[in-house]
């Protein structure tokens, strides 16, 4: 039933600004979101096996609820090792999953409601509708009072009770497991992480795979299997499947590619190992997963339209041009196409090429089969359908004349636990028996087995021995401790048909109306200010406007602003007009008070951008045309008669092209590779003069692990020239180069911009000249990753790194200074605050040598926000 609070009353002032349930850790959020999928759906990620693995191997390496994998307090931010971004899903829901399980009766542990008991083992499961219910009459942040009021529990009760029901139930399935020989593997690469697909070359010489990891952003990997020498070939966004062609010269992969700012398409791409070259095969065609047939004529993948994945094949060429060899796909094929919103993956041809074997998922079921589509007839067969999950079909090596005498391992969770399978002469068995679990298996040109082995560090590839029947109900695992589906809440039309909904045409109404407004009032002794603002945005925010006023008693004037952003046509545009009042000067107080004057600003501006993104980097185009007129205001003599003092009016045009390719990792300090650019030009229109000043700005990011990994080399250039020098009045026109400002607490040392450069060393200096820059190299380094906060409370520490820098700033012109160098360090820690907001604290010492300008050494401490190039 609906409830009130504080927030009410706030609400009607406020409109949606506050929203307490938002404001919940990440970890609350998705946790009852994968427990709704999980109670409202017979599927969920409640009932994966994959979640079950995390905790059962953490369990079994006797890690869970330690430092060495993951606490209650390390759940709250960003968590740079495996299981990396999943941990507030997994973990979130298993502790709403706990609360769910909690048996309070038919009242709330402290009698408040009455609540309906739900089936046995889940008693509590309405604990967590009333949990939602309450929260958003709560002030945000503080989270145990809320569960502790309603379970009995709080967080920290039901996190340890979760940690022994997990040890508990993961020995017993453990020991179910070892109740049959466990399977013997060597592993090939190491240290867990998200090691995904392998492929190996027919020459026996490489072997590929991708992998994600804390180090580095997800890429393509080549090991030399002679030398064991691993090269990172590329970063690339998602694609696990490699395939090398037959002659091992070509190694052929799938990724994202960004081809519109809204457009993301996989595509399948290779690279040349003779040439050490990436080289793209298709465009636009959302292919993934390529496999290519024993003669090196075909190629297959999957397909993706219409909300439906299919099997596709195309004619692979090899073309020669001056001793160098490139591929070419020829037209896309369509072989298999399921029913809407079906799905198949993992596409491998049959050792004599000709039938593809694939996973295929059917919409409404929860089990995945193996079928194969035969290039002779054009027929698919299902050959694996036992209603569980089974995926990532390979073929053994050797010849084979049909279907009959293939001999195909794939993946399958018949016990519980992601194991492999054998698929030969009509008949399935179980082959392998682990505590963790087994992915992606591919033979070697020896016919050696391998697969992506499981631990609670992540996936590494491995060598499989042992190879011999299990049977599977001797290591059936129990089920994963889920809620009862609710049937009645799941919803199916009686014939079985998907329900449909109506499709209309986008309308901005009624989206577009003020979503939050506030009052704004002020008031002293013989002054009042009052007035409002609103706001709104459409729902796919394509318009969206800010509208404020208020009113001022002593001056008698109305300040206002009106902003308006529309990007329909593709690039943003903003237009605004705003005039406010500045600089008040008065003598008396109270309702004596007397204006002696004040500046009134009157500002418009149109503003354009467009972000042209690729994949890895974004060009941002950038103009605006901004006019200010000043004027000072001095009152008369006569009641009523104001004159005006003086006025200025300058407008000006800036034109910039902004421009960033920085890479990062998980365990990053700063981007680590690329860089951050800018050039553009400021034209200032003062008094029939034209004053143009130009910026050009550069700053590189070179990792180096010599002395520390993820140490980062940042040299930056800063150059502005403008085309004369203005030596009094408006000064704005001229290249500004400014020191740390006083007073300041957020970005004390603002970034480069056309206003103004930033110099490092010279606090609360400002110089003026027709040219300046300003050229440093920082060396930053890490010092202490923490990722862990206060418990359950908002505040989350990531890591403590440092920097050194030296600097120069150069007047080239200049006649009373040429050069004011200046060094320094000092120590930063990124945290984050109130579970969303990130900030970094820095304490910092600055030495600026010429003491003869203003340089002396100081220590200062700042709070940081990202703040790139601007204007």
């Amino acid at each position: 039933m609906p409830r009130t609070s504080f927030y009410t009353p706030l609400r009607w002032l406020f409109g949606d600004v506050l929203l307490p349930n938002s404001l919940w850790p990440t970890w609350m959020l998705e946790g009852l979101a994968v427990y709704d999928e999980t109670k409202y759906t017979t599927a969920g990620r409640g009932r994966s096996p994959y979640y079950d693995m995390i905790f059962r191997t953490a369990a079994e390496a006797g890690v869970l609820d330690t430092s060495k994998f993951i606490t209650l307090d390390m759940l709250n931010s960003s968590y740079p090792w495996y299981p990396y971004g999943e941990n507030v899903y997994a973990f979130g829901y298993s502790m709403m999953n706990q609360v769910a399980r909690t048996n309070v009766g038919t009242e709330t542990s402290d009698g408040k409601d009455t609540i309906a008991v739900g089936p046995a083992g889940h008693e509590g499961d309405n604990l967590l509708g009333e949990m939602s219910i309450r929260s958003s009459a709560r002030i945000p942040f503080f989270i145990n009072g809320n569960v502790e009021n309603l379970s009995g529990k709080d967080w920290y009760t039901h996190w340890a009770n979760w940690v022994d029901d997990t040890n508990a139930r993961a020995k017993a399935d453990i020991k179910t497991i070892r109740s049959q020989p466990v399977t013997e593997v060597r592993l090939i690469t190491h240290g867990g992480e998200g090691t995904l697909g392998t492929a190996f070359s027919a020459d026996g010489k490489w072997m590929a795979y991708s992998q994600d990891s804390a180090d580095e952003p997800f890429s393509l990997y080549l090991m030399n299997r002679k030398t064991g020498k691993t090269d990172r070939l590329y970063e690339k966004v998602e694609g696990a499947n490699e395939a090398f062609t037959p002659d091992s010269k070509f190694l052929v992969y799938s990724t994202l590619n960004r081809k519109d700012d809204y457009d993301l398409w996989s595509d399948l791409k290779y690279y040349s190992i003779d040439q050490d070259k990436e080289e793209t095969l298709s465009s636009r065609l959302r292919a993934r997963d390529p496999d290519i047939s024993p003669d090196g004529k075909w190629i297959t993948y999957t397909v993706s339209h219409d909300a439906t994945t299919g099997l596709a094949i195309a004619p692979l060429t090899y073309t020669t041009v001056k001793k160098v060899t490139k591929l070419s796909m020829g037209k896309n094929k369509e072989i298999f196409w399921p029913t809407k919103l079906d799905a198949v993956h993992s596409p491998k041809f049959s050792n004599d090429g000709k039938r593809i074997y694939f996973a295929w998922h059917v919409n409404g079921k929860i089990s995945e089969e193996i079928a194969y589509y035969d290039r002779d007839t054009n027929k698919v067969s299902v050959v694996v359908n036992n209603g569980k999950l089974n995926y990532y079909p390979t073929l053994r090596p050797g010849s084979s004349k049909s279907a009959k005498t293939d001999d195909v391992i794939y993946v399958c969770d018949s016990t519980g636990v992601d194991n492999l399978c054998e698929y030969l002469g009509g008949t399935s068995r179980l082959v392998t028996n682990t505590t963790g679990g087994f992915a992606f298996p591919e033979f070697d040109q020896e016919g050696k087995l391998f697969a992506d082995t499981f631990s609670y560090k992540g996936w590494d590839i491995a060598e499989i021995h042992g190879f011999t029947p299990v049977k599977p109900e001797a290591v059936t695992i129990s089920s994963p401790p889920a809620p009862v589906p609710d049937a009645d809440q799941i919803n199916h039309s009686p014939d079985g048909e998907m329900k449909k909904y109506p499709v209309d045409n986008y309308s901005i109404w009624p989206s577009i109306l003020p979503r939050q407004w506030a009052p704004a009032v002020l008031y002293s002794p013989g002054e009042l200010y009052a007035g409002g603002e609103i706001l709104g945005f459409d729902a796919v925010d394509i318009h969206s406007y800010v509208i404020a006023g208020a009113y001022d008693t002593l001056v008698k004037q109305a300040d206002y602003l009106v902003s308006y952003t529309n990007r329909q046509l593709g690039p943003s545009f903003t237009f605004q007009i705003d005039e406010y009042t500045s600089n008040v000067i008065s003598n008396g107080s109270g309702s004596s008070q007397t204006l002696l004057a004040y500046d009134r600003n009157l500002n418009y501006s149109i503003v354009g951008e467009f972000p042209i993104q690729y994949t890895y980097s974004t060009l941002t185009p950038y103009m605006a045309l901004t006019g200010n007129r000043n004027f000072l205001y001095v009152p008369g003599t006569n009641p009523g008669n104001t004159a005006v003092a003086a006025s200025f009016f300058v407008p000006y045009l800036d034109s910039m092209l902004f421009y960033s390719e920085a890479h990062t990792s998980r365990l990053a300090i700063t981007s680590e590779e690329g860089r951050s650019a800018a050039i553009g030009e400021r034209t200032y229109f003062n008094s029939g003069q034209t004053f143009e000043k130009l910026l050009v700005a550069d700053q590189e990011y070179w990792r180096t692990d010599f002395l520390l990994k993820h140490s980062v080399l940042v040299p930056t250039i800063n150059y502005s020239r403008v085309n004369q020098l203005v030596t009094s009045g408006y000064l704005d026109t001229d290249v500004t180069v400014e020191g740390r400002q006083a007073g300041r607490l957020l970005n004390s040392l603002p970034g480069q911009s056309l206003t103004s450069l930033v110099m490092r060393g010279y606090p609360l200096q400002t110089f003026y000249s027709r040219d300046a820059g300003v050229g440093s190299l920082d060396y930053r380094f890490p010092i202490l990753p923490i990722f862990r906060g206060l418990g359950t409370d908002p505040l989350y520490f990531n890591q403590l790194h440092g920097f050194v820098f030296g600097e120069d700033t150069y007047f080239p012109s200049g006649r009373r200074v040429k050069s004011l160098p200046s060094a320094g360090g000092g120590l930063q820690l990124d945290m984050n605050a109130f579970n969303s907001i990130p900030f970094t604290a820095s304490t910092e010492y600055h030495k600026g040598f010429r003491q003869d300008f203003g340089g002396k050494g100081e220590v200062f401490f700042q709070l940081l926000v990202n703040s790139p190039l601007s204007l």
